[in-house]
């Protein structure tokens, strides 16, 4: 699991460099102080203890998050990304920063995308890289829309022509249209090659499978698909969808970013307004009873961005069993309540290897961790972790 290493929203800096004589003080100061700059503030929240609340009472007559933010503000010199608010900023000496946002999300970037493509461009330039000395905080997961977590959409389709729906959390008959041209769609904002599948019914006498991916598309008329390819399968632990697991495909080097709308329009403005993504089109067969899909994700890119070389292990150890969405913990792991919540957990021998997940309660007591999503493969005591 890995330490938060960027968890700092408030800090305290005191620029003591060279001797105080030195330092004219600004003529608007309220009085000297000791050369404070609060980087990253932003959270107020009440006093709770007396003494501060009594203070906060006598000057400003009330003790309240705001008075809080106040007394940050007035006892500051310097702030950096902290916002007051526009009258406040304004008062203020402000050190400029850069707000860096990195979008995966398809709705925010597909302009982007396609015009790096018609450009013969790998829009991926145009994205931020970092750099081997980069720490990066991987437990902010839990709380960002900026990383891609791995959670794939999906439908179905009836027939040809159908426009298609999209997946239903109970489950869909996802293959109920094959004979008819039907298909069930999954799409994300990047390639993947992993498909973890989640059945509510598992099917029976299934054969067949078959997946295709747009290995071309009309780029000067909205990246329509204009012919798909079959995909090169790797590993089929659903065994044609009779019970839930994985399926791995190669990576198909002509896999292109397309538009599936028309025909296949799932309900969605965003394929209804020509928005792209990389999908798969997958059929299977021969069905006496076809399976129902609930879930379908893939390996989340942070595992791609993983920070362990950078932020270090809190803790390592044998597992002592897993469950469904729970994993338990060895003896050694901390005694306290949700000492690892936020954090990562990540299987690294045994059974399950190499899957991660993050972890949303922790029971110091049983050393049992819940995480937010259910094992693909459960884990149980042959883990390392």
């Amino acid at each position: 699991m890995h330490k938060t290493v960027l968890a700092c929203l408030s800090l305290l800096l005191l620029f003591v460099s060279g001797a105080w004589s030195q330092y004219q003080l600004p003529p608007n100061r309220r009085y000297p102080s000791s050369l404070v700059a609060i980087v990253g503030g932003g959270s107020w929240e009440a006093p709770t203890d007396q003494d501060t609340i009594n203070q906060f009472l006598s000057m400003y007559g009330s003790a309240t998050a705001n008075e809080v933010k106040r007394w940050e503000f007035e006892n500051t010199d310097l702030f950096c990304s902290a916002d007051f608010g526009p009258s406040w900023n304004q008062q203020k000496t402000v050190l400029g920063y850069i707000y860096v946002h990195t979008v995966l999300e398809p709705k925010s970037s597909d302009g982007l995308k396609k015009r790096a493509i018609l450009r013969g461009l790998n829009y991926e330039d145009f994205s931020l890289h970092y750099s081997v000395d980069t720490i990066i905080n991987t437990t902010s997961i839990s709380v960002t829309d900026t990383f891609w977590s791995g959670v794939l959409e999906a439908g179905v389709t009836d027939s040809s022509i159908h426009s298609g729906n999209k997946l239903s959390s109970t489950g869909d008959d996802v293959f109920r249209g094959v004979n008819n041209g039907g298909a069930f769609f999954v799409w994300a904002p990047l390639p993947f090659v992993d498909i973890h599948v989640t059945l509510s019914r598992n099917g029976v006498g299934g054969s067949g499978l078959v997946i295709e991916y747009p290995s071309q598309v009309d780029m000067n008329n909205g990246f329509i698909v204009t012919q798909w390819s079959q995909a090169t399968i790797l590993e089929d632990t659903t065994n044609n969808f009779s019970q839930s697991g994985t399926i791995r495909i190669a990576f198909p080097a002509d896999w292109k970013y397309a538009a599936l709308y028309p025909p296949y329009r799932f309900v969605d403005p965003y394929f209804f307004g020509g928005g792209g993504s990389y999908a798969l089109r997958i059929k299977c067969f021969n069905f006496s009873t076809r399976p129902l899909v609930s879930k379908v994700t893939t390996t989340p890119a942070l595992e791609y961005l993983d920070g362990e070389p950078y932020v270090g292990v809190l803790h390592e150890g044998t597992a002592q069993a897993g469950g469904t969405n729970t994993i338990t913990l060895a003896s050694s792991a901390s005694s306290s309540n949700d000492t690892y919540k936020s954090m990562l957990v990540k299987i690294t021998g045994g059974t399950g290897a190499g899957q991660v997940r993050v972890i949303t309660a922790y029971s110091g007591s049983t050393r049992v961790a819940t995480v937010d999503q259910n094992w693909n493969t459960v884990p149980d005591s042959t883990l390392a972790v």
